[in-house]
């Protein structure tokens, strides 16, 4: 693509590409191209670092990517659009009651529960026919909630508007925020708190309308999710292909493994009992079962999950490289562990096991002859 042919170009200039993989071992690009039909998609091309001595090698490979970016280019907006309301919020609040969006506007004083308000709309005055003749807040909470609070949400309004979990909030953040649902009307609505006075224990306080606000909340939670499914099940399905296993672990999960291809000769040979004991018990049951004695304690050590928790923290991919023995052959297998990051925290992991013992083997001779050419 012409507008972006300069930057296209410089991320391929062999100097550029040869510094990042001074760095690491592997890494990828993506970048708009258009076909013969007119076509604007996204292509992934990735970089692998050979183990050269006196020479500069890397394998290239490139393949249309155009799904997975155009997912990727999704989330990437709707995390910016949850940023920008996250940190908007609280100014919102304060721009919404001006606006008058408020059905209520007070100061509450939190010793006695008295309001001194400064707005109050028709509709409220007509369904929340409240009255107290108590000074004491605890009190005139527990009345307002019984009367007007839907039973589901009572518990949880009483504890969040307890005066003590306001304050502590308040000393923290300028405003604190209850949601909740009132008796009869299938509705979701909001106080807002701020501006609390340690000497007359006065707080402001809002009530609003906030379904609307809801409902898109959670339709873009729901959205999010399917563009996270479907941005994990198109690598996945790209996995499949090269790969004899493939599993996707999540990490929020307590590392649960779900297989999505499995090779027979390998998985089939794992104790029932340990298939369902979680990933470092099922890596520890495979190295007995398969890998090389010499090769276990490093095994192991390099998959344990906190290590590749630790290994990812800085990367988003990482290989291990072992030997296995299956029907006395010894081959050399490799583990590419994938992370999949939000916000720069890893939430899962895609792990793709496959043989090597060709590539390998090809690799060691190779190094083999350049030793004897130095002697």
């Amino acid at each position: 693509v012409q507008d972006a042919l300069e930057d296209t170009l410089e991320e391929f200039y062999a100097e550029n590409v040869w510094s990042r993989l001074e760095k690491e071992i592997s890494y990828a690009i993506s970048f708009l191209a258009v076909n013969h039909k007119k076509d604007y998609l996204y292509y992934r091309a990735k970089f692998v670092r050979l183990k050269d001595v006196d020479s500069r090698r890397f394998l290239l490979g490139i393949r249309n990517a155009d799904s997975e970016v155009r997912t990727q280019m999704e989330l990437e907006k709707l995390r910016e659009e949850k940023a920008i309301r996250e940190t908007t919020s609280k100014l919102q609040s304060i721009i919404e009651a001006l606006a008058y969006e408020y059905v209520i506007l007070a100061v509450l004083n939190l010793d006695t529960g008295h309001m001194d308000k400064y707005r109050e709309s028709d509709n409220y005055k007509a369904k929340m026919t409240f009255e107290s003749d108590v000074d004491d807040y605890d009190v005139v909470l527990k009345k307002f909630a019984r009367e007007f609070v839907e039973e589901g949400y009572k518990e949880t309004f009483i504890r969040e508007m307890n005066p003590e979990t306001i304050i502590g909030h308040l000393d923290n953040h300028k405003i604190y925020s209850v949601r909740f649902k009132l008796i009869g009307m299938d509705k979701w609505y909001e106080v807002n708190m701020s501006d609390y006075d340690e000497v007359t224990h006065n707080v402001v306080i809002g009530g609003r309308n906030i379904d609307d606000v809801v409902k898109a909340e959670r339709h873009r939670e729901e959205l999010t999710r399917e563009l996270e499914d479907a941005r994990k099940t198109e690598f996945i399905a790209g996995l499949t292909q090269d790969f004899d296993c493939v599993s996707y672990i999540d990490v929020n999960d307590n590392f649960k493994e779900t297989f999505y291809r499995t090779s027979p000769v390998f998985y089939d040979r794992i104790p029932e009992r340990d298939k369902n004991r979680g990933f470092d018990v099922r890596m520890e049951s495979y190295s007995k079962i398969f890998v090389v004695p010499e090769d276990r304690e490093r095994f192991l050590r390099e998959v344990a999950s906190t290590n590749l928790l630790n290994k990812l923290e800085d990367r988003s991919v990482y290989f291990v490289n072992f030997r296995i023995d299956v029907d006395d052959e010894v081959r050399y297998y490799q583990i590419k562990f994938n992370a999949n990051k939000i916000d720069g925290k890893i939430q899962s992991i895609v792990a793709g096991f496959h043989d090597v013992d060709d590539e390998m083997k090809a690799e060691l001779k190779r190094q083999e002859i350049l030793e004897k050419a130095k002697q």
